[in-house]
Parts: C-alpha cells; sequence; structure tokens
C-alpha cells in the first residue's frame, strides 16, 4: 500500500464513521484521493462498510503500531525500537542495518511485510493490522556454534507473552512454532552472523497471528490460530509488542549467560508434544515416526528413548520439522449459475473456485487435486440432474453430506413452517453470516435470485423473501413485453434512456426489497440491523443501500465448514 491509503487507515482505524469529506480536509488532500485510499484499503482485506450520509467506517477497529507509544511501555528497558509502514523483510533489514554497525537491542516492525520469510525458505504471510511482525538484533560474546538452542529459548519467552495476553493455551511445537489447539499462534526464523568463536550476531524475526485474516487463511497449507480468538477480546498490538520484547529481552540475557539449559525444564512443560506420537519430516524429504520425548541441553530433538537425536541448526535449509495432519473438509455450494467450492481445515479456507452449474465435469481436476479428505458437505439448488453428476466426481470415502434445512443447527434455529423445505443455501448462508455477526442482521444473497432472510439476535431465523435477480427481470421484459427487448444499460439516479431505465428499475427493486426488510427488523428489534450481502450481483446493489452493508465472498460456503465441523 502507499502512503496515501496508509493515511486513510489511520483516520479510519478507530471503527467510528468518518464522512470523506472530513477524512479529505484532515489529510490535507483531494476527495478523489481519500476514494483512492478507500480502495486500496478494501483491497488489502478489510471490510469497510458505507453508510449514506454518514460515511466510511472499518467493520472492526484496528491497532496500528506507533513507536513512540511502544518506546514508553519500555522505558526501563534496553531496547530501541523503530516501525516503518511497509517493508521486504524486517529480518532482511535488521541484517544489513547490523553490518553496518547497528547495536544490539534494536527491534524493527512492520505494519506490511512484502517479502516475508519462514524457516526453510517458505513465505510468512502477513495481513496488514491483522499479524505482528519484527525483528530484533541481539549480539553474543558466543560464536554461532554455541548459539544451539537459542530458537527455543525465544519460544519460551513468546509463550510466557503470549499467554499474559489472553492466549493461555499457548504451547511450543520443536524447533520453532507457537501453537494453540487450533493451529499455529507464530513462528521464530533466526539468521547469525559473524565469527565461528564469538563475536555473533543473531537476528530474531518473529511473526505473530493476532486476527483471523481471510487472505492469509487462504495462503497457507496448515491450520492458523490467532490471538484475539483465544483472549476473547480485542488486542493492542503496540501492547503486544511490548510484553513480547521485554519477555525476549529477559529470556535472551538468561540464554546468554547460562545457555539453554536454563531455560529446558520450562521448554518440555510447554511442548505440546511432549511423549506423544510425531512424524518428522528430513530436510532430505524422508519421514521418521517415533514419540517426542523432549529436547538435549543443546535444543536437539529426542525421539523414541533417546534413540533418535535431531540437531538444531541455526540454518533454515538443515533444520528436521515435525510435522501434523489435521482435518480437510470440502464445502460445495451447487447454485444455478455456479458450482462454488472450497477445500478448508477447521481455522480457514486452503483454496476455493467455481465452475458453471452446466458443466459439472470441470470439477474433475480440482477434485482431483484436493488433500484426502475427513469430511464433505454440499448445498444443492440445482436439481438431482446436477446432483447426480456431482455425486458422481466425488471420493466414496468419506460419504458426502447433501445439506437439509434443519429447525436448529450451529447456533441458528428456524422459524419456518416447514423448517426443511427451506433452500440448504438459505440456510447455510444463515449459519455463515452468524458466526460471522452473532448480531441482528439481514443476510442478502444476489445471484439469479435474491433471497433477504432477517437473523435476530439470538440467531432466530425470523423468515425472508425471494426476488427475481436483476437478470430474471430484464430477461422477463424482454420475454413478455413487446418493446422492451434486451439491451445494455447502467444504473442512474434519473435514467434517461430504456436501457438505463431498465437496470436502475432492477437494481432500486432489490435495493428496496432490502431497506424494507432492514426496516421491518429494525423495528421488531430496537436496534439498526447489520446487512450481510453475498453473491455474484452483490455489487449491484452494495453502494445503494441506506445500511451498514458488509459484503462477505462466498458466505453459503462459509456457513457449509461451520456446519462440517459441528460433532456428528
Amino acid at each position: 500500500m502507499n502512503t496515501m491509503a496508509f493515511q486513510t487507515l489511520r483516520a479510519l482505524a478507530d471503527g467510528a464513521f468518518h464522512s470523506g469529506e472530513d477524512i479529505a480536509r484532515t489529510l490535507g488532500v483531494t476527495r478523489s484521493a481519500v476514494w483512492y485510499g478507500i480502495r486500496d484499503i478494501s483491497g488489502a482485506g478489510f471490510t469497510i462498510e458505507k453508510v449514506r450520509g454518514r460515511g466510511y467506517r472499518l467493520a472492526q477497529p484496528v491497532s496500528l503500531l506507533n513507536a513512540v507509544v511502544v518506546q514508553q511501555l519500555l522505558a526501563d528497558a534496553p531496547l530501541a525500537v523503530e516501525i516503518c509502514d511497509t517493508l521486504d523483510s524486517t529480518n532482511t533489514r535488521l541484517m544489513q542495518r547490523a553490518a553496518q554497525g547497528a547495536r544490539s537491542g534494536l527491534a524493527l516492525a512492520a505494519e506490511l511485510q512484502t517479502a516475508g520469510r519462514g524457516r526453510r525458505g517458505r513465505v510468512w504471510h502477513s495481513g496488514l493490522g491483522h499479524t505482528l511482525t519484527f525483528s530484533l538484533l541481539w549480539q553474543f560474546v558466543q560464536g554461532a556454534r554455541e548459539l544451539g538452542g537459542l530458537s527455543l529459548a525465544v519460544g519460551v519467552g513468546l509463550v510466557r507473552a503470549l499467554r499474559a495476553a489472553g492466549a493461555h493455551a499457548a504451547q511450543l511445537k520443536w524447533p520453532n512454532d507457537v501453537v494453540l489447539p487450533a493451529g499455529k499462534l507464530a513462528g521464530i526464523l533466526i539468521e547469525m552472523q559473524g565469527d565461528v568463536l564469538g563475536p555473533s550476531t543473531a537476528v530474531i524475526g518473529v511473526g505473530v497471528n493476532v486476527r483471523a485474516d481471510a487472505r492469509v487463511l487462504a495462503a497457507v497449507d496448515q491450520p492458523v490460530a490467532d490471538l484475539e480468538a483465544a483472549a476473547g477480546k480485542t488486542i493492542d498490538r503496540n501492547i503486544l509488542l511490548a510484553g513480547l520484547l521485554r519477555e525476549l529481552s529477559s529470556v535472551i540475557e538468561v540464554f546468554a549467560q547460562h545457555g539453554f539449559s536454563a531455560l529446558r525444564a520450562e521448554w518440555q512443560e510447554l511442548h505440546a508434544q511432549q511423549n506423544q506420537p510425531v512424524q518428522l519430516l528430513l530436510p532430505d524429504g524422508k519421514i521418521i515416526s517415533g514419540v517426542a520425548r523432549g529436547v538435549a541441553e543443546d535444543g536437539a530433538l529426542l525421539l523414541g528413548n533417546c534413540k533418535w537425536r535431531f540437531a538444531l541448526s541455526q540454518r533454515r535449509s538443515q533444520s528436521a520439522r515435525v510435522r501434523d495432519r489435521c482435518m480437510n473438509i470440502l464445502a460445495i455450494d451447487i447454485g444455478n449459475t455456479r458450482i462454488k467450492w472450497g477445500c478448508a481445515q477447521p481455522t480457514g479456507w486452503l483454496r476455493q473456485g467455481w465452475v458453471a452449474t452446466t458443466t459439472p465435469e470441470d470439477l474433475a481436476p480440482a477434485l482431483a487435486a484436493l488433500p484426502p479428505l475427513d469430511r464433505i458437505v454440499i448445498s444443492n439448488v440445482a436439481g438431482d440432474t446436477v446432483k447426480a453428476k456431482v455425486a458422481g466426481l466425488l471420493p466414496a470415502s468419506p460419504v458426502s453430506d447433501w445439506l437439509v434445512s434443519a429447525e436448529q443447527q450451529c447456533g441458528v434455529r428456524s422459524s419456518y413452517a416447514d423448517p426443511a423445505a427451506l433452500g440448504p443455501d438459505r440456510w447455510a448462508a444463515l449459519i455463515g453470516a452468524w458466526h460471522l455477526t452473532r448480531t441482528v442482521c439481514v443476510v442478502v444473497n444476489v445471484g439469479t435470485t435474491m433471497t433477504v432472510d432477517a437473523l435476530n439476535g439470538e440467531g432466530v431465523f425470523l423468515g425472508g423473501c425471494i426476488v427475481p435477480g436483476a437478470a430474471l427481470m430484464r430477461d422477463a421484459l424482454a420475454r413478455d413485453t413487446a418493446n422492451l427487448a434486451l439491451r445494455e444499460g447502467e444504473f442512474r439516479y434519473f435514467p434517461d434512456n430504456t436501457g438505463d431505465a431498465i437496470a436502475s428499475g432492477a437494481v432500486n427493486a432489490l435495493a428496496g426489497a432490502v431497506e424494507r426488510t432492514v426496516n421491518y427488523l429494525q423495528e421488531s428489534a430496537g436496534v439498526a440491523p447489520r446487512v450481510i450481502i453475498s453473491g455474484g450481483d452483490a455489487p449491484l446493489i452494495e453502494e445503494r443501500l441506506n445500511a451498514q452493508v458488509t459484503v462477505v465472498d462466498n458466505l453459503v460456503l462459509e456457513g457449509l465448514l461451520q456446519i462440517a465441523q459441528q460433532p456428528d
């Protein structure tokens, strides 16, 4: 993101409404510049709500880093903090600074890393405002050979700070991951330079998942946890950074004086896989199975009654990795126009895609490339013929669960006269919306048809309506009138030609159906409801609504993911 986008993000960070005019005036820029800033923020993964007459706001406030605040919180610690909006890699930059003579105790954090790195050459994916990425420079009198176990010592410091921040179940996974039951919470990458016999310099890179980020979840190939979900509260990233640096400084001082042996007992108490069966993935691709018996005084992993001993190298190309396996879920939303699919693990999506409903066989290549599946959940509104074709492409095991709407599921209760008669796509969308909001909301899915459904604050589905989509409206006019043949048009407030008149009429009809439901629900609930919109035609009406609007891609798939994780 550019400077204008960061300035706009800071103006919206508090989560309150701000008009475009006020933002432009505060920043001393044009209204058009603010519009481009809003666009770039949205492109970076933030959900921005737009309400006519009130302006813009972030769906969730974001805690942005402030070096002055962090330094004040560390007033009594021998640490210096620098913060940048965007960098390629904090480790890379701090290694360069070390070569130029930077002093021990310098911490460099970035709001956004464009080339963050993990162990063994992997990419570290970070989300702007949602992760915390920083590096700490530390100088040792010892040589690199004597620093075995440094990453394990750093892990102890991270867990101390993360537990204090609310992640009470945080544990360690050899050699440099912090994990929760839901997945990876933080990672460590240490790089060294200096003489073999000393002195030496370590750059300690840390990445923490503070808030769930859909883009990060879609990009990684392992379960991911986040601190806010674990703590059940919003996290101030400045306080978190200060707490992490303080604990890291403490454990590194102990390590520098006494080595890893002084921290070994604490590490083993925090070891998530202590005395449990594991698989060890070696650098050459070989896999060794055994029972994790802890670590030696130099940080080496002890596997199976000390028969196997795997040394930990600070050089990422040489160290082994303990491998887990998590449940893989396939969700499929068979609509009238598209078949959307997604492969996920309980913490987020691994990949998503779609094919035309008229050619379900196009799913075959995508399904063949998926990992072994544990659950398959499907919503189908396209009829039995398409269902049979899709079923023929699916593996025999696990057995596919074809969704039928229920009276109660995943925290949502139906008031439909016949709950099973409700379309499964509507039911899944309601569950997805409730999982995302937990509040009064109108759930809108805009495609071939538009459904507008109401949820109250207790998760009760009150009812909803079905409206022809924009294309169906245009087709009906062309088919059933003499002089309104299909023609191109776009929305205008006061259309001056037939094409625009038809397009604008369709948009106004759709927006009106949503706004009337919003009004009815507000009168019933006593509060202004959120509006959650999904579907291919969501952009047609998003900006035409006078309400708090959040656009969610593939809301039906989000609901199917929740259903797949409920106990059998």
